[in-house]
Formats: C-alpha cells, structure tokens, sequence
C-alpha cells in the first residue's frame, strides 16, 4: 500500500459544520432489531474512519439530533467506501429487501406530535441503479434513494454531495428550511446477510 494515494484532503466551507468518526461513534444507537456494529478505526496510513457492520438479523442506527438551519444551496457531503462487493439483495423495494450496504439519512420533523415526519435514506444498493428513488416499504414517509451501487470500486473512498432542500422537494414536495437529525445505518434484520461499510466524515456545508 502506498499511503500517499490513501489521504484526502477536504477544503473547509466558511460555517461547515464537520461531523468526524470519532464523533460519530458516540451517536445515539437506535435499534430496530438487535445492534449493528460501530467502531472507531484507522486505515494503516492513520486516517480514521468509522467501521460499520451488521451480522444476521441485526439492524440499529447511529443518530444525531440537531436542528440545522438550511438554504438551497447547503449540501450534504460525506465520504464512504465498500470493503467488499455489495451484497445482493432480492427486491430492494420490498420489505424482505430492505436491507442495505451503507445508508446515511437526513430526518426532518413535521406535524402535532412529529407525526408528519419525513427523511430521505441515501443508500448504496446492490440492484438498483443511482438515481433511483421510491417509497421505504415500511413507511411511506421515508423515501430511499441511490447514490452508489455495485458498479462503484471497491475499497475506494466515494464522496457523495446531495442538496438536501432540493432532495426534499423533489421527492416528498415539501419546502424546508431545517432539518433536525442525520443518520448512519447498516442493517442485516430482512436479508440475514452480513454487510459492512466505511465512513470518513459527514459534512453540511451552508
């Protein structure tokens, strides 16, 4: 391994607010069925990561509460990678299918009692291809969206920017001006197959 071709240097908005592995693991757990697996890591280079995993039957999320004030142009920006190939699924539409290789998601509270909550779940799929979008199986209050799939490298850094006021127009017509939490996820609770995901940071940049 040549270290110098594993270092990435991020140029730093004016305001960018920077969320860094180390931080990220003390993330609220939220369990859907049984825990994921989060660890703090660092390649052999020494750049940190964050090392997400599931096993059979495991699903739970990293979640961090705040709310964000946010224009039409803030980005959302993160950088993950795949250790190994993505795992197949059945039908990522489906509910048996709703298992996915990484997925970072964006929550924004609405309604009495926040009943009218949306979020956008950007995932890594394993059939559908980037660009495609439709409703969480388990509530159509949530909508998945691919931004990687199996044709992305392996083992390489992917940095994904999506502008998140834009986002939630597109795809739940709704006009918003904060958000009010971010998520990182892997599960295995639907397909029972191990899967794994690298994360190096999540930025919102105004």
């Amino acid at each position: 391994m040549v270290c110098a071709f594993a270092i990435f240097y991020f140029p730093v908005a004016a305001s960018a607010q920077t969320f860094f592995p180390s931080e990220i693991v003390n993330w609220h757990s939220r369990s859907f069925s049984g825990d994921s697996d989060y660890q703090y890591k660092k390649t052999p280079c020494g750049t940190p990561y964050l090392e997400a995993s599931c096993k059979s039957g495991n699903a739970s999320a990293l979640f961090h509460e705040q709310e964000i004030s946010i224009s039409k142009e803030t980005t959302l920006e993160w950088t993950w990678r795949l250790p190994e190939p993505a795992t197949n699924n059945q039908d990522e539409r489906s509910k048996i299918g709703d298992d996915f290789n990484a997925r970072i998601y964006v929550v924004v509270k609405r309604g009495f009692l926040n009943l009218a909550t949306r979020a956008i779940n950007y995932v890594w799929t394993s059939k559908e291809p980037v660009g495609s979008s439709w409703e969480n199986p388990f509530s159509d209050q949530a909508i998945m969206l691919s931004v990687a799939d199996r044709g992305a490298p392996v083992q390489q850094w992917q940095t994904i920017h999506r502008y998140i006021k834009a986002d939630f127009k597109r795809y739940h017509g709704i006009d918003v001006d904060t958000i009010d939490g971010i998520a990182v996820m892997v599960d295995c609770d639907n397909e029972h197959t191990p899967r794994a995901f690298h994360l190096r940071q999540i930025r919102i940049i105004p």
